[in-house]
């Protein structure tokens, strides 16, 4: 049956793998599964070995294979043991964002899948995937399913938006609406409904969320390069995000716990918001973010020590990562770094328990008009289109 025979493939590549431990490495190294053993194996092999590519390609195919088995749980395991070994492999980001794309099980932790008939969590991290696989020195062409996820968000928000949208939610909506080549009648009232959701849930987003929001912002950015109207979008979307997070998180570091990474998006954010403006080499910057991604990552799983790496882009940064920053001290050097800003002018925290959508703070309606564009207005100023 297809069954057994995908239960054969997976063996015949868990024994290969096990034959390259034996004579290359040692025994169980990556088979075991164990995280001591496995980020041991990690750190004495070089990047560019080929026993590293060859194991690398073996956890990458038999997570496939898992996939199609639908064992979800073991699917991932091996689909991130795969870019461990090879982060550099745009093929395996891609793999990784297939599997979430295509898991409508996998939510985020209280979601209410307010999309309905798609998973927004999923499609945010999968979005997230498929621009690292892009973006990746080896890099693999996954537009296409960037332009499919896209699409499915604003086919069905346009057919039922959704009444109080998460963050992620609101931001695919954003993204899909650029992507979509409407027309925006009303730009800053759709803005507005996404710095009220920045400014709901930002301090509930953990540091890879905002890492996964920039990166997915500079993908985009370059996709719509040669769309001037939606690259300013754009442009817009990356400095409301920047300004909001920053004002959020000085305007409660007293009060909520902000560790050193929040503060290392915030420089980022201002730094790459500056070379987007003056110099814009999108991929420079995307790939600045990618080793911030990678050194918190590799921090979270004690893969090296944090003194190991150097971020050459942040300058000064650098010298500064070779100690345990404390709050005081890194909040000194980002307010050096950056000097003096105009406090973003930010709107009211939303009522929780109020039911109307954050797309009708102002009375909001989003219409889609005969020629696919969609119009956006308030009520104190709303026509019928006649395009």
């Amino acid at each position: 049956s297809y069954t057994n025979v995908l239960r054969s493939c997976f063996g015949e590549l868990r024994e290969a793998v096990m034959l390259v431990e034996h004579k290359y490495g040692d025994d169980g190294m990556f088979t075991s599964l164990n995280q001591e053993k496995f980020t041991n194996a990690l750190r004495e092999i070089p990047r560019d070995s080929a026993l590293r590519q060859f194991a690398g390609t073996l956890f990458l195919h038999m997570g496939d294979i898992l996939r199609y088995m639908n064992d979800e749980e073991l699917c991932q395991k091996y689909y991130t043991i795969a870019l461990l070994i090879q982060p550099e492999k745009g093929q395996t980001w891609n793999q990784l964002g297939v599997f979430y794309e295509s898991n409508p099980k996998k939510t985020n932790s209280g979601s209410n899948e307010k999309l309905h008939a798609v998973n927004a969590y999923n499609l945010f991290t999968s979005l997230y995937y498929y621009y690292r696989a892009i973006f990746a020195p080896i890099p693999f062409t996954a537009e296409k399913n960037i332009k499919r996820i896209l699409a499915k968000v604003f086919k069905e928000f346009t057919k039922n938006p959704p009444a109080k949208p998460d963050f992620e939610e609101i931001f695919l909506v954003l993204l899909a609406v650029i992507d979509s080549n409407t027309d925006i009648t009303n730009e800053d009232a759709l803005f507005k409904g996404f710095r009220s959701s920045i400014r709901d849930q930002i301090l509930d987003l953990e540091v890879k969320d905002f890492l996964q929001i920039l990166l997915i912002i500079l993908g985009t950015y370059e996709m719509m390069i040669k769309k001037p109207k939606n690259r300013r979008i754009i442009e817009r979307l990356l400095t409301e995000t920047y300004e909001v997070l920053v004002g959020l998180l000085l305007q409660n570091w007293d009060s909520v716990f902000i560790n050193t990474y929040h503060l290392y998006v915030m420089s980022m954010l201002e730094r790459v918001s500056i070379n987007l403006e003056n110099h814009p080499d999108v991929k420079a910057s995307f790939a600045c973010v990618s080793d911030i991604m990678e050194l918190y990552l590799e921090r979270e799983l004690q893969l090296d020590p944090l003194r190991n790496f150097s971020i050459d882009c942040f300058g000064p940064l650098s010298d500064l990562v070779q100690t345990d920053l404390s709050y005081a001290s890194f909040l000194s050097y980002l307010k050096a770094t950056i000097g003096p800003r105009k406090e973003p002018e930010l709107p009211p925290i939303l009522n929780t328990s109020d039911t109307t959508s954050v797309f009708d703070t102002d009375e909001l309606n989003v219409t889609l008009t005969s020629n696919d564009a969609i119009e956006v207005m308030t009520n104190s100023s709303a026509t019928t289109s006649t395009s």
